[in-house]
C-alpha cells in the first residue's frame, strides 16, 4: 500500500534476529541488498543505530504490521522493522564483526521488498502438493505429520488426517512429530477435535465467555462446554507425540496445540510461544468492500481461565535462540523433537553446565525484595513456595554492568530443570523476568537470577509481588 511505501519500503536487504542474550545478529545478507553491497555479512552483530543502543532502538519501533496480541510477536516484528524506513533515509549503524572489531557505517535505505519478505519469521511452504495434511517417515523412524492449515476443505482435512494416523500405525512408527509451525488457523472444530485421536477419554477442552450487556460481565454457558469427540478406537494413536510450534501458529492452530497439552499428552517444542489469538471473531462489512473484524468471545481452558489470548501456548520444552542455533543451517526444533523421542532430552531441558540441585538456596517470599550479585559462573537462587494459586510479577532489575544482561529462570527444585525463563521484559529493557506468571497452590520452585552473557557480572534487585 501507499502507507507501506512511505513507512517501511526502504531497507538494506538484511535479515535480523535477536538472540536470547539480547544480541541482534545479521542472519542473512541478501546478495543484491544495500547491506551486502556495503560489505555486511551474516554473523555481524548490530550494536547501535544512529547512536542509540540496539535494545532501546528495538523497543522504540512501532511495526507497520501492528498490533499484536503477545509481547514476543511484537518484539519479533520490532526487530524485523529495525533497519527499515522510507526510501532514501540514512542510518548510522554500528556493527561488531565476528573477529570482535567494531565498524560504523552510514547506509542509505532503498526499495527492499525482498528483504521485507525474507525477514518474516514464517517462510513460504515449499511443498507443491497444496494439501493441508502431509505424512512422511523420517530416517530416524519417527513419523512427521505437517498440518499447514485448518482453513482448507473440512472433510478433506479429516480424511487426510485419519489416513496419516492409520499409516503411522501400519508403519509401526516409534512416535509422531506434529509440525504446526506454519498454520495460521481456520476451523475451530478441527483445532479442537483432531487432537481427540490421541485420547481415550472425552476430556473437557474448555469453553468460551461472551460479554453480556445485561449483566455487564462475561458469561459462560455450561451447555457450550467443549469436549473431545472420540473417534473409532481403530483410528486412535497411543504412542508418543511431540508438537512443533512457532509464533506463526495462530487461532485454531493454537487450539490444537492447547488441546495436546491436556493430561500432558504431548511435549510442545518451540523457540517462542504461539501467536496468542484465542478468541472468536466477527466480521463487519465496511465501505469500499473492506471488512473489520472484532473479537466477540474469550477462549477458556477447562479451568475457566483464559488459555490462549494474550500469551499463546508456551513450549513445554523450549529451545533457546542462540548464535549456534541461528547459524546451524539445520531444523533444530525437528532435531530436538527426535532427540526427545529417543530419550535424549527431558521435557524440561536443563541449561548447559547446570549444577546439581541447590539445597542452600535462600528462601524468598511473595512481597519480598532482595539484592545480590551474579557472575557468569555463579547465578543466584531463591526457594519460593506458593500457599495458594496466584499470579506473580518476578522482576530482576540490573544495575550498571548487569543493566541489560540478566535472565530469570523458574527451576524445578529437585533437578533444576528449567520450567520457564525470560530475558528483557517488553518495554523494560533493563529488567528481566515475568509479569503475571501463573502458579498453582502448594508449589515449590527455585527462582534463579543469572548472567545472560559470558561478559556480564554485577548487582541486581529481585522483587516478587502478587498480581491482584
Amino acid at each position: 500500500s501507499e502507507d507501506f511505501q512511505a513507512a517501511a519500503a526502504g531497507g538494506l536487504g538484511l535479515v535480523l534476529r535477536e538472540l536470547d542474550d539480547q544480541r541482534v545478529m545479521v542472519a542473512r545478507a541478501l546478495p543484491d541488498g544495500a547491506g551486502a553491497q556495503a560489505g555486511i555479512a551474516a554473523g555481524w552483530e548490530v550494536v547501535s543505530i544512529d547512536g542509540v543502543a540496539v535494545g532501546d532502538a528495538i523497543s522504540a519501533i512501532v511495526p507497520y504490521t501492528a498490533p499484536f496480541s503477545t509481547p514476543h510477536n511484537l518484539r519479533l516484528e520490532q526487530v524485523r522493522f529495525l533497519l527499515r524506513g522510507e526510501e532514501g533515509a540514512r542510518r548510522l549503524v554500528e556493527f561488531r564483526k565476528p573477529d570482535g572489531t567494531v565498524e560504523a557505517l552510514t547506509l542509505t535505505l532503498r526499495f527492499d521488498a525482498d528483504g521485507f519478505f525474507a525477514s518474516a519469521f514464517s517462510q513460504e511452504d515449499d511443498d507443491s502438493s497444496g494439501l493441508p495434511v502431509r505424512y512422511s517417515v523420517l530416517d530416524s523412524g519417527y513419523a512427521k505429520i505437517d498440518i499447514t492449515s485448518f482453513s482448507d476443505d473440512l472433510p478433506l482435512t479429516v480424511a487426510l488426517w485419519e489416513r496419516a494416523l492409520l499409516q503411522a500405525k501400519a508403519d509401526e512408527v516409534r512416535g509422531i512429530i506434529l509440525d504446526i509451525r506454519q498454520n495460521g488457523g481456520g476451523s475451530g472444530f478441527l483445532g479442537d477435535q483432531l487432537p481427540a485421536y490421541f485420547f481415550d477419554q472425552d476430556y473437557v477442552i474448555g469453553n468460551r465467555a461472551e460479554y453480556s450487556a445485561l449483566r455487564d460481565s462475561f458469561v459462560v454457558n455450561p451447555l457450550l462446554e467443549e469436549r473431545f469427540i472420540l473417534p473409532d478406537p481403530a483410528l486412535r494413536y497411543d504412542g508418543e507425540v511431540v508438537v512443533l510450534i512457532s509464533p506463526d501458529c495462530a487461532s485454531a492452530c493454537e487450539s490444537f496445540a492447547y488441546a495436546m497439552t491436556v493430561n500432558d499428552r504431548a511435549v510442545i517444542i518451540g523457540h517462542y510461544p504461539t501467536a496468542g489469538l484465542g478468541g472468536s471473531v466477527v466480521p463487519i462489512a465496511m465501505p469500499d468492500g473492506t471488512e473489520f473484524y472484532y473479537t466477540n468471545s474469550r477462549s477458556l481452558g477447562a479451568d475457566g481461565e483464559i488459555n490462549i489470548e494474550g500469551k499463546g501456548v508456551a513450549p513445554t520444552l523450549r529451545v533457546p535462540m542462540t548464535e549456534e542455533v541461528l547459524f546451524s543451517g539445520r531444523d533444530v526444533l525437528l532435531e530436538t523433537a527426535v532427540d526427545y523421542l529417543r530419550g535424549g532430552l527431558s521435557a524440561n531441558v536443563p541449561e548447559q553446565g547446570q549444577s546439581a540441585p541447590d539445597a542452600a538456596a535462600q528462601a524468598i517470599t511473595i512481597g519480598q525484595t532482595v539484592s545480590g550479585t551474579v557472575t557468569p559462573d555463579a547465578p543466584a537462587r531463591y526457594t519460593l513456595t506458593t500457599a495458594a494459586a496466584t499470579r506473580l510479577d518476578i522482576v530482576a532489575t540490573g544495575e550498571g554492568a548487569t543493566e541489560r544482561g540478566l535472565v530469570v529462570r523458574v527451576l524445578r527444585p529437585d533437578t533444576l530443570g528449567v520450567l520457564s525463563e525470560n530475558y528483557a521484559l517488553p518495554g523494560e529493557p533493563t529488567r528481566a523476568g515475568f509479569r503475571a506468571l501463573a502458579f498453582p497452590a502448594n508449589l515449590t520452585v527455585i527462582i534463579e537470577v543469572a548472567s545472560a552473557a559470558p561478559t556480564v557480572s554485577g548487582t541486581y534487585t529481585l522483587t516478587i509481588t502478587e498480581v491482584k
